[in-house]
């Protein structure tokens, strides 16, 4: 879909006044703060975090674009970078490459805050998610430990309007709905605008290919505070939303936030966990990508069909056949590797990544969090459904140019002829 620079514009300008509309309401509202501080201390399960992550796929021209950022926030005061990538200026780096010496995961740069209020550091890492791609992981830290609603409704007022491009804001509502919002409409708004902001920083200081036009996946690195038969329970019951557990360790898909896939990976204990979805991307490469970053494919793999399914384009594009042969190719080039991993007990993924007990409210089901060949099948059906379908049409109209041109070089022989006889 081409959108014009004009409404473009229009629709930047009216994300912001939603963002200003947004900050008064909550500012207006004299009980939203007695609101948010009632929440956090009857929340039936009290959690802590210093963590999040937040997942994008880069190819070779994507990673030498993120190394040329963070070259220049070297030259900020605002920043503390450490990173052991070079970047030449003249010329493009293969910073993506076959991946044959084994190494599977890699940091990229750190980036320390020197004044910001709230944030410590990015630490950037990666994995091979193919021979083309890399995933990669930017997590933030936070100087503080994040325990309350207020705290994280504090941050998204101090940082709301600091974002440049906010491509992604939630503003699904109508500006006069947000100027009589209640409390739980701002709290719900809240939830959406913490994420969103990350991603914003993230697209703003690195650069982004999905993230300009998509919601990144998104990982909560969370320490149960409290821990009980009951904490457990109310874990494995949460609304529509699958939960993983394994001993006292428990992992939730939030499938209510439709547009962003969000993991949350709860530890009881006295340590504040780190993410771990970038080891399944290293060891499960295709089938873990598929878990977080569904949602962004079915998308991308609308944006290249719908113009073809409503006849809007009547020629196949070679790029958008070349798409859908990389993504087959992608799966099937990952098939040994992961076969390896799941034959090999012995290793820390047999042990760590793999063993969940899927529940859906509160019930029992089958499956672990890893199923692996069931999302990497289901895409690569539907990948060669639509080249399939592809075919088809551009071998009719390839069919359709070759009558054409014999047509053509028919009438030039009969005007060939005519010509002949009448100069003769």
């Amino acid at each position: 879909m081409i959108v014009s620079p004009i409404k473009m514009m229009q629709y930047k300008l009216y994300q912001r006044r939603f963002c200003k509309a947004f900050v008064k309401r909550s500012n207006t509202v004299p009980q939203y703060d007695y609101f948010l501080k009632y929440l956090t201390k009857r929340v039936a399960i009290p959690i802590s975090f210093v963590h999040i992550a937040i997942y994008d796929v880069l190819d070779n021209n994507g990673m030498n674009k993120l190394i040329k950022r963070i070259y220049k926030l070297k030259k900020s005061k605002k920043y503390n970078v450490d990173t052991h990538y070079l970047y030449h200026k003249f010329r493009t780096s293969n910073y993506v490459n076959s991946n044959m010496t084994g190494i599977q995961v890699g940091r990229i740069a750190n980036i320390d805050f020197n004044n910001d209020k709230w944030l410590k550091s990015i630490d950037i890492s990666y994995t091979y998610g193919n021979t083309s791609e890399v995933i990669v992981q930017y997590t933030f830290s936070f100087k503080k430990i994040i325990s309350s609603f207020c705290q994280i409704h504090n941050f998204i007022l101090d940082n709301i309007m600091k974002v440049k491009k906010p491509f992604f804001f939630h503003t699904y509502s109508q500006m006069k709905v947000m100027k009589e919002a209640n409390c739980k409409e701002l709290f719900q708004l809240d939830e959406i605008y913490f994420a969103d902001i990350l991603q914003g920083m993230v697209c703003e200081l690195f650069g982004s290919q999905y993230g300009v036009k998509y919601k990144l996946p998104i990982e909560y690195a969370v320490r149960l505070r409290r821990y009980s038969k009951k904490t457990a329970n109310r874990l494995r019951s949460v609304f529509l939303s699958p939960c993983y557990q394994k001993g006292k360790s428990h992992l939730v898909i939030n499938t209510l936030n439709y547009d962003r896939y969000e993991f949350v990976h709860l530890v009881p204990g006295r340590y504040l966990p780190s993410p771990v979805l970038l080891r399944y991307f290293s060891d499960f490469s295709s089938e873990a990508y598929f878990h977080a970053f569904g949602k962004i494919e079915l998308k991308e793999l609308e944006y290249r069909m719908r113009k073809y399914l409503n006849y809007r384009k009547t020629y196949i594009s070679a790029k958008d056949l070349k798409w859908f042969a990389s993504k087959i190719r992608y799966i099937d080039e990952q098939e040994e590797k992961i076969k390896a991993v799941l034959r090999d007990d012995s290793t820390e993924s047999g042990h760590f990544l793999l063993g969940w007990r899927l529940y859906i409210r509160g019930e029992v089901q089958k499956g672990d969090f890893i199923n692996y060949p069931e999302r990497s099948d289901y895409f690569k059906k539907l990948y060669k459904q639509n080249v399939e379908y592809l075919n088809t049409i551009a071998a009719v109209q390839n069919n359709t140019v070759v009558v054409v041109l014999t047509v053509l070089s028919l009438i030039a022989s009969v005007i060939g002829i005519f010509t002949g006889i009448f100069a003769g």
